[in-house]
């Protein structure tokens, strides 16, 4: 077995066989899940290279047959399903990473899981499924990686290896769909422009609206674990509204950007 993963609670182990198929261990063997016949007709061909378990699922990346990336997630490991690798843009084409899978990695800060690609792209996935990010960090060959306290080592195809913060791979924003979905699990969505901007650009379809010097003083009234995700007119101020919500320990804290077209992820 080439690489395996636990969810210990489900005493569930799952990992990757030498040909690079997917394999459950059930009644005390492992047993190929047959991936590429299973969903053909439904997912690419592919090669698994990476599998781990995060926020209650497992996930498993894969290169496909024509040299891409994919990922897919599962509960259990018995059923699975595609996990989107695209950053949407209203302004650029979407266009997926370069390179197949190489590395997965969870980064515990933003509940975020990093796909390294080959082409020397980095994915990061957070919990908001339309708000990946592909970041270029490399324009050579990777061929593994290790991360460890907000920094990545890249290593490539000549042996040599490379090391590169990540400061930007944190990922505050969510869609739109996300934040009203939050909202109706209880959940807020605020309006962060200043009073003046308010009465001069009309309403925006929020639950609530503060002056942005007024954030701490509402931070006070609030329970730490709420779903609070802020929206302004360009995004910067909702931004840094969610930055400092999130730094005085409200871990879900989240910014939908500006409400002008262009500006959020819908």
């Amino acid at each position: 077995m080439k690489t395996i993963c636990e969810k210990p609670e489900l005493e569930r182990k799952l990992g990757i066989a030498e040909d690079g198929d997917l394999c459950v261990f059930r009644n005390g063997e492992w047993i190929k899940v047959g991936f590429n016949d299973r969903y053909a007709g439904e997912y690419p061909s592919c090669l698994f290279q990476d599998i781990l378990y995060a926020r209650d699922d497992f996930y498993a990346a894969a290169t496909t047959a024509d040299g891409g990336a994919a990922v897919y997630s599962s509960c259990t490991g018995e059923n699975w399903a595609s996990v989107n690798l695209v950053e949407k843009h209203y302004w650029a084409e979407s266009t997926p990473p370069q390179g197949g899978a190489v590395k997965m990695f969870f980064e515990p800060c933003m509940n975020q899981i990093l796909l390294v690609c080959s082409g020397g792209d980095v994915v990061s996935i957070p919990d908001c499924p339309k708000c990946v990010k592909v970041m270029h960090v490399a324009d050579r060959t990777v061929v593994d990686a290790s991360y460890e306290d907000r920094r990545m080592t890249l290593t490539y195809e000549d042996g040599q290896k490379e090391t590169v913060a990540l400061q930007t791979a944190d990922r505050i924003r969510v869609s739109m769909s996300y934040a009203i979905q939050a909202c109706k699990e209880g959940g807020e969505l605020i309006d962060i422009r200043p009073n003046d901007l308010r009465r001069q650009d009309g309403p925006v379809p929020c639950t609530a609206a503060i002056d942005p010097e007024d954030l701490d003083d509402y931070l006070q009234t609030k329970d730490p674990h709420a779903r609070l995700t802020f929206m302004c007119t360009f995004g910067t101020v909702a931004d840094q509204a969610a930055w400092h919500a999130y730094y005085a320990g409200f871990p879900n804290a989240r910014s939908v950007g500006g409400y002008l077209r262009g500006f959020h992820v819908v």
